[in-house]
């Protein structure tokens, strides 16, 4: 029965996720398109329910659950889904029910509410461009443009907001009315809670001690630095601060050491892990294993044996079943396919590997290397079906995952225990939580130690834009298929391990000595709006500029390209100036990668500036403020920083880059204007070039002819992404045309990579970025 069940389950989710990914026909509609699948598969199963010769039980089940999941996918986008989005791109009045407490954003406030009599009551997010007091329960009455989710350079925001249920946007509010509930009510139980803990938290640790604790218990990253953020994608270990079935067994962990295992128990862990589930918002990652771990935990009371695979099985029909478009959401399909791995591999491989250490003379393993054994295995069986999704979807791989996991996963299951503890001792009363806190602080200010550590290690991720990397991992799973195939009882776990520490260390060195690593080049990162260059010399590594408005960040993206040509350090971080759009992935990028030395222009640059020379000051990276001509020497190549031309606009006062390979030259000027372009070829030697990175992303105020007429560039690269300032111009475009260069632009071709070989020329070329 609990086969058919869990056959029943993966099919309904089976349709469920192809109908959320079907691409819109021409002919037919996504809807009709779900409608027709459903209809044939119920129309099949019927056919195989009366016939005789087939294995009716298993193929029926299958069946069902596919009719079901088309029809009920085709129902509800009609009842719920397609009456809120046909009202994007509309103007009206509306009132609706506020269902969260507001967030801060860049430009004021968003919060999530439900309309009311529109859509079956769509839950919409609003953009406040101002701070009001709201508290769930509140009504917003106003006239706005609905809109669908907006997407981000990178991030897929329709995506993310539908597996959330939030279906529109409303921004450019206008005669807002509030009408505050003036009450409190319990079904706003788990924001009142969530409040709550969010300010004990915030009162009993402090800096990023609350923020990493916020993460940890809550999955709330807000207030997490950008370097912090960045070192747990680099050591991968994001899922840490996503609360799932790690966190949810956590607490389970907490409440058996308390109280034992009796039965009785259940009562506790059972309304604990609701409740814990609707604290952190519902999300379908944690509803997906709140809804197991209740399965494992009533089995037994109900005489039944657990079964983990439909138990996983149910719980994603479940979490389907409330919102099927949670089938979009990166979260739940990380969650789910982790969680198989897991429960397929990871006991077969732990024993595997137990088998292949020392016992005691009591037969019995040495708790090390027992806990080590499990720590393996359970993230290699993780790994088995995320990887393929990491790849597709953030193009990194983590070989050093099970070495991160290893020594940041305690950590976090203590700082998750005692940071519970510590916050249920501070509403009971609250100065005697304080030892607590402090006791608490300790492995959150370990792990903020290690994982700026563990990310900048050289095996830790690699870039898919570099084909060893791979090659490598289709190595390995054609390795751990052979592991399996050999039916031999003698197979030693070990020699597949050792095959594959071997060929990650093959790979890495063939990266650094590859010939596109090792060439002199100069790469405009796709950083969306925004700039970043990366440029190579033998062994040296530059970095102009690192700031852009595409996720995952500037930094991030600089630091998987260095990463992806088998480099593990930045010489030179050189900020033309220091605008957001060109030095806001700064931070980011010390949480992932060595930097030696930092060079900035002698001009005020206001708490940027602050901000950098101490980031650069705590990671023991050399200043130099660049007031005149600087020469910084990358081997045979060389970067001369021409200083601030004087202007008395941020602008203008910025660095500008001549790079000198071989007999080639690059020529980066920041955001200068064409009065500065005049004044920089009238009192600077600056020779023809080989490639000219256009001046603010395309402005129609640079790139001026007479700069151009001067500098003759053969090739011309823009920087640039989604905005709403008109980058690049036509006009700049037409002049640099006319004089010749040849054109690549970021937002078109990805990123942009100039490799020069001495006086036999330049390779160019595009890749995704």
């Amino acid at each position: 029965m609990g086969r058919r069940a869990a056959i029943f389950a993966f099919s309904f989710a089976a349709a469920v996720f192809l109908c959320a990914f079907l691409p819109d026909g021409r002919v037919l509609s996504v809807l009709e398109v779900c409608l027709t699948l459903g209809i044939i598969a119920l129309c099949a199963f019927f056919a195989v329910f009366f016939l005789k010769k087939v294995p009716r039980p298993i193929v029926a089940v299958a069946l069902c659950g596919l009719s079901l999941g088309f029809i009920f996918f085709w129902g509800f986008s009609q009842l719920f889904y397609a009456p809120a989005t046909a009202l994007a791109g509309s103007e009206l009045d509306f009132t609706a029910t506020v269902q969260a407490y507001p967030e801060q954003t860049d430009y004021g406030q968003s919060v999530e509410t439900r309309l009311e009599g529109v859509g079956a009551n769509a839950r919409v997010l609003l953009y406040l461009d101002r701070n009001l007091t709201l508290s769930p329960g509140d009504r917003i009455s106003a006239r706005a443009v609905l809109e669908l989710p907006r997407a981000r350079e990178g991030f897929d925001a329709l995506e993310y907001y539908r597996s959330r249920g939030i279906f529109l946007t409303a921004r450019r509010l206008a005669d807002i009315r509030v009408d505050a509930s003036g009450g409190w009510s319990l079904l706003y139980l788990p924001q009142y809670i969530t409040r709550a803990v969010k300010t004990h938290i915030d009162a009993l640790f402090s800096g990023q001690d609350a923020a990493l604790l916020r993460s940890i218990i809550l999955g709330d990253k807000s207030l997490l630095s950008p370097g912090l953020s960045a070192a747990l994608k680099g050591a991968g270990l994001s899922h840490v601060v996503a609360v799932s079935g790690m966190h949810i067994s956590f607490l389970v962990g907490m409440i058996t050491l308390l109280f034992g295992r009796k039965r009785r128990v259940a009562l506790i862990i059972l309304p604990a892990v609701f409740l814990f589930a609707a604290v952190a918002g519902f999300t379908p990652s944690v509803m997906r294993a709140a809804i197991m771990q209740c399965f494992v935990i009533l089995g037994p009371l109900l005489g039944r044996e657990s079964d983990r695979v439909t138990s996983l099985a149910a719980a994603l029909f479940l979490v389907l079943a409330l919102n099927p478009f949670s089938a979009c959401g990166l979260s739940l399909i990380l969650s789910f396919s982790s969680t198989l791995g897991i429960i397929l591999f990871s006991q077969k491989l732990n024993t595997r590997m137990l088998l292949c250490l020392p016992a005691g003379k009591s037969g019995k393993y040495n708790p090390v290397f027992t806990f080590v054994s499990a720590s393996f295995a359970t993230t290699l069986g993780a790994l088995v079906f995320t990887t393929p999704l990491t790849m597709l979807y953030f193009s990194t791989v983590y070989p050093g995952a099970p070495i991160s996991n290893l020594l940041a996963v305690p950590a976090v299951s203590l700082a998750f225990t005692s940071g519970v503890f510590t916050l249920i001792v501070s509403f009971i009363a609250f100065p005697a939580a304080a030892p607590a806190a402090a006791l608490a602080a300790l492995p959150l200010r370990y792990l903020q130690s290690v994982l700026p550590f563990l990310s900048k290690l050289p095996l830790m991720s690699y870039s898919t834009s570099n084909p060893t990397a791979c090659a490598w991992v289709i190595f390995i799973y054609a390795l751990a298929a052979g592991f399996v195939l050999i039916k031999s009882e003698k197979r030693d776990v070990l020699i597949p391990c050792s095959l594959a520490g071997v060929t990650l260390c093959v790979t890495v060195l063939f990266a650094a000595f590859s010939p596109a690593s090792t060439a002199q080049s100069i790469c405009v990162l796709d950083v969306g709006q925004g700039q970043c260059i990366v440029v190579t010399s033998e062994s040296f590594t530059a970095i102009i500029d690192c700031g852009g408005s595409r996720y995952p960040g500037a930094g991030a993206i600089a630091a998987d390209y260095i990463r992806s040509l088998g480099r593990g350090r930045v010489d030179l971080l050189m900020l033309t100036h220091y605008h957001d759009d060109h030095a806001g992935g700064v931070e980011q990028l010390f949480g992932l990668i060595d930097v030696g030395r930092v060079a900035l222009p002698s001009v005020e640059g206001g708490e940027a500036r602050d901000r950098i020379l101490e980031l650069a000051s705590k990671n023991g990276a050399e200043i130099i403020m660049i007031g005149n001509e600087t020469t910084f020497s990358l081997g045979s190549a060389r970067i001369d920083a021409i200083p601030p031309l004087g202007l008395d606009t941020e602008n203008e006062m910025g660095v500008c880059a001549l790079i000198s390979l071989g007999e080639s030259t690059g020529l980066v000027t920041g955001d200068l204007g064409e009065a500065s372009e005049r004044m920089l070829v009238k009192y600077y030697d600056i020779p023809k070039l080989s490639l000219l990175v256009a001046g603010h992303h395309g402005s129609r105020y640079s790139s001026c002819q007479d700069f151009l007429d001067v500098l003759s560039p053969k090739y011309a690269a823009v920087s640039v992404g989604e905005n709403t300032f008109g980058h690049p111009s036509e006009e700049t475009l037409d002049r640099l045309g006319q004089s010749g260069a040849q054109i690549f632009r970021t937002d078109l071709s990805g990123n942009i990579v100039f490799r020069f070989y001495g006086d036999s020329g330049v390779d160019y070329g595009t890749e995704s970025g």
